[in-house]
């Protein structure tokens, strides 16, 4: 999903945003009147009056909202931030890493970033994406759990 940007200097343009949340699959991507602006870091646009401005991304403190963008320093809002309690529920799968290690870590990275699109979803009602957090926390534990289980039966079969 993209976010269009109102940026000033750059009126009569289409500016969007598009999370990539998590990063997982590369970070987020900047696009310009449909073409994607290079670079990931660091970025240079050239206004409607051709000073060029460079932009950055700015993550918010918890890494699972859609980032903001630094014009030259300014801050330019993308999306209306996420309420902090839905960015706990979206990171309940990452307690994985505690008991799980990297695998943990890996299965409950994928559980944070399904939960941050079911959380980002404008059609599904609060109640429900609190249960589909839910879901997807407990489903991250399992799949870890049966992963684990197998990894251990294959090395404890072999050893003996």
């Amino acid at each position: 999903m993209r976010y269009e940007v109102r940026l000033e200097g750059f009126e009569g343009q289409l500016v969007e945003v598009e999370p990539r949340l998590g990063g997982v699959w590369g970070g987020p991507r900047l696009f310009v009147n449909d073409q994607q602006v290079p670079g990931n870091k660091k970025m240079q646009l050239r206004r409607n009056d051709g000073r060029e401005v460079t932009v950055r991304w700015k993550n918010d403190l918890w890494g699972v909202d859609v980032p903001n963008l630094d014009v030259d320093g300014t801050i330019i809002q993308v999306a209306k931030p996420m309420p902090i309690g839905y960015k706990i529920w979206c990171l309940l799968p990452i307690l994985l890493v505690f008991i799980g290690g990297a695998l943990g870590g890996i299965i409950g990275a994928v559980g944070v970033l399904v939960n941050g699109a079911i959380f980002r979803k404008r059609s599904i009602q609060p109640v429900v994406k609190v249960m589909i957090a839910i879901a997807v926390a407990i489903a991250a534990f399992v799949v870890y759990f049966l992963i684990a289980s197998s990894i251990y039966s294959l090395l404890s079969g072999t050893s003996g």
